[in-house]
C-alpha cells in the first residue's frame, strides 16, 4: 500500500500523490524513509506541498540527488 504514492508521482498526478502520501505517512509506511532520495518522486519535488510533508516526517529536505557515477 505504501507504494501507491510512487505510482501517482510517476504519473505526475499530484492531487492523488499527496493524498496517498498523506495516508502512507499516517500509516508510518517504511517507504516514507526514502522520500528524499527516490528518483521516482522527482516530478513532484518542486511542489511546495512536498517540502511541507517531508518536514512532517522529520527527514532531511533534499531537493536533488547526487549525480550517478
Amino acid at each position: 500500500r505504501g507504494l501507491v504514492f510512487r505510482i501517482y508521482a510517476a504519473l505526475n498526478d499530484r492531487d492523488r500523490f499527496f493524498a496517498s502520501l498523506e495516508q502512507a505517512i499516517s500509516e508510518r509506511s517504511y517507504q516514507i524513509s526514502y522520500l528524499s532520495l527516490d528518483p521516482v518522486l522527482d516530478p513532484v519535488r518542486g511542489d511546495p506541498r512536498f517540502a511541507q510533508m517531508l518536514a512532517r516526517t522529520g527527514l532531511p529536505l533534499q531537493t536533488s540527488r547526487a549525480p550517478a557515477r
